[in-house]
Formats: C-alpha cells, structure tokens, sequence
C-alpha cells in the first residue's frame, strides 16, 4: 500500500509532520510505502517535491487553480497515486478539488 502525507499542512508543518511520519515509517510493515509530498529534502524518505504549499489564507475553490503544483494536489494527482494521503491542512480545499473534478 502506498501512503502519501502532506507534510506542509498543520499548524507545526513541517517539523511535527516529519517526525511523525518517520515514526510512522519504523511502525508500518514493510510492504506499505511512505511518501511525503512538500518543499524539504528528507534523508531516508521518499520526497515528492513542490514548490508551493497551501497557506490559511488561500481561498479553498480556487488554491487547485492558482495553486496547481502546491504539495496536496501533486499528492492526490501522482502518477503513482496513494491509496491514502493524509493532510493537516484545509480540508475544503481538498473537498473543492474533488468536487470541480466531478462536476466539470
């Protein structure tokens, strides 16, 4: 199984994402991948770099069109995508994405 994680959302972003994410990493069996997704250079981790991220500002409808290349969207369109990508951040932007998708 493959997880992504957003380490730029969250209010300790991205430090506590971090180090939750290579605890995480000792705690999953070996056939599950971790990935993170975001703007920093992690020994030991696979880093899907961007170069951009979602800021508590950024109006949620339209952050996937100013936005296209911030650290949730290359999460969720991946080649490879995860099963799961965990984020910490808003989720109406995430909502707004999926629901543009749909409908349009």
């Amino acid at each position: 199984m493959r997880i992504g994680i957003d380490m730029m959302g969250g209010d300790y972003a991205p430090g506590f994402t971090i180090r939750g994410s290579m605890l995480t990493r000792e705690a999953t069996p070996d056939h599950t991948e971790l990935f993170l997704v975001g703007d920093r250079d992690i020994s030991g981790m696979t880093v899907f770099h961007t170069p951009h991220y979602l800021a508590i500002g950024n109006y949620p409808f339209n952050a996937f069109r100013e936005k296209p290349d911030s650290s949730v969207f290359i999460g969720l369109n991946h080649d490879a995508s995860p099963a799961v990508l965990y984020q910490y951040g808003t989720i109406g932007t995430i909502y707004s994405k999926l629901v543009h998708e749909r409908f349009t």
